[in-house]
């Protein structure tokens, strides 16, 4: 997909704007109807076709021409969007005076956009494309809003709508500051770090080759007092990088999942632990001194640790990432690309970072079922790490079906609440004994159910 402005035809897609004219459009709107109620939504896409997309042939463009067909059949005359990103769309919606109004349009366009579209290959056959949307986005928008911050507080909602179960978040703008940016969390957060009140998860990673648990991944939670609303981890990073607080909460799950192995230990080898890094970390210059620091105190060899970073981290600063991942890698840590296969940024950045494994998103991973777009895509992403060298792992593996199918393509590791959800601490031991001794004893069965 592409947001330049040559490839927009107003004739084709009346309502679609350049992102820059997109922003432009949004504030002389609220200037010269201040009153008027507005709405912004941010769709992000995955589609199964992300290969062919990212390098743009023919067949991707037809994909993304049908996908704004089918975003223009939803809007209303005086609605607009942009492509914001290969893969996030936003729209302006004229009127959105309340939550029921923009959560229904939010429910309209997952529904339009989501589905199978078919597209000409090579002017005989054709091949069908699988896209899934997330939405999220705010309501009531008008003059009194902060709207230099929209597009990052857009952002962080996109990032909650994936995280949820419905795939939508919605929040109004009169709670813009407080719940898109957090503000009002940063004092009970910094409260929380300092009194030790956040907890660290572990979510098993299984070896296919011998249906092992070789991994487990920190997750961070904040556990809430009754009758508040519990806050989810993307929200809690992002409260944290705000507040000039990211360097305390890596370094509280560092020392909490390095503390747990040593601890571990004691009733059995313990698995490697990945601990998911910040974009903000790569420009800490003390981070390794930290790991150090922490590996000697808890009798821990820094072999031991896997940081897991996304596609758009390292590319972003491409000097700055090489350095740090470096001395990281100097130490004996592993490195892992995250969420890998969301991103558009172009593979060549695996030739040039000495990473250890990818991780495939659970967006491709979920439906995976014989030859389906999905399982194609799972299976090119797998042989783009094994032709680097990487270990492949897959997320989000939540039934046998899938199972079957990674292990048919060749992936190297699971993880999914098919085998365990995030486990506490206090728990980790005997799961990983029991799931160890039940392999032992019926390992084909173990393995498929």
């Amino acid at each position: 997909m592409s947001s330049s402005p040559e490839t927009i035809d107003p004739s084709r897609h009346p309502r679609r704007l350049a992102l820059g004219r997109f922003e432009q459009h949004l504030y002389e709107a609220i200037r010269r109807q201040p009153l008027r109620r507005r709405g912004v939504l941010a769709i992000g896409i995955s589609r199964s076709d992300r290969i062919r997309a990212l390098i743009g042939l023919p067949a991707a463009m037809q994909v993304q021409d049908e996908l704004l067909d089918a975003l223009e059949s939803g809007l209303r005359a005086d609605d607009r969007y942009a492509i914001a990103t290969p893969e996030e769309i936003w729209v302006w919606l004229a009127e959105a005076p309340n939550e029921s109004i923009c959560r229904l349009a939010a429910h309209g366009l997952r529904e339009r956009l989501n589905g199978t579209y078919e597209c000409l290959l090579d002017g005989t056959s054709t091949d069908r494309v699988r896209v899934e949307t997330a939405v999220g986005g705010t309501f009531d928008l008008h003059v009194g809003n902060q709207l230099g911050d929209l597009g990052l507080g857009i952002a962080r909602m996109l990032a909650e709508a994936r995280a949820a179960e419905g795939q939508i978040a919605i929040v109004a703008s009169s709670s813009f500051q407080g719940t898109l940016l957090n503000s009002d969390l940063e004092p009970l957060l910094r409260r929380a770090l300092e009194a030790n009140e956040l907890e660290v998860h572990y979510q098993p990673i299984i070896n296919l080759a011998d249906m092992r648990c070789s991994g487990l991944e920190a997750l961070v939670r904040w556990p809430q007092p009754p009758g508040r609303a519990p806050v989810s981890a993307p929200t809690l990073v992002s409260v944290c990088e705000n507040a000039g607080m990211i360097g305390e909460l890596t370094r509280f799950v560092l020392n909490t999942g390095v503390r747990h192995l040593s601890e571990w230990q004691l009733v059995g080898p313990p698995p490697d632990l990945s601990i998911n890094l910040s974009t903000l970390s790569l420009a800490d210059e003390s981070f390794p001194m930290l790991i150090e620091q922490i590996c000697d105190i808890w009798a821990i060899p820094p072999t031991r640790l896997c940081f897991e970073l996304t596609e758009g981290s390292i590319a972003r600063n491409n000097r700055a990432s090489l350095e740090f991942m470096q001395q990281i890698r100097g130490q004996g840590c592993r490195l892992s690309i995250d969420d890998f296969g969301t991103g558009y940024s172009s593979f060549s950045y695996l030739r040039q970072f000495p990473v250890d494994e990818l991780k495939i998103d659970k967006s491709f991973v979920r439906d995976i079922a014989g030859d389906s777009p999905d399982t194609r895509i799972v299976k090119m992403l797998v042989e783009i790490a094994h032709a680097f060298g990487l270990t492949a792992v897959a997320e989000g593996v939540e039934n046998a079906t899938a199972l079957a199918n990674l292990i048919g393509i060749g992936c190297d590791s699971v993880q999914g609440w098919h085998f365990s959800k995030a486990l506490r601490p206090e728990d980790v031991a005997a799961w990983i004994n029991g799931f160890h001794s039940h392999q032992s004893a019926e390992p084909q069965k173990l393995r498929l159910a």
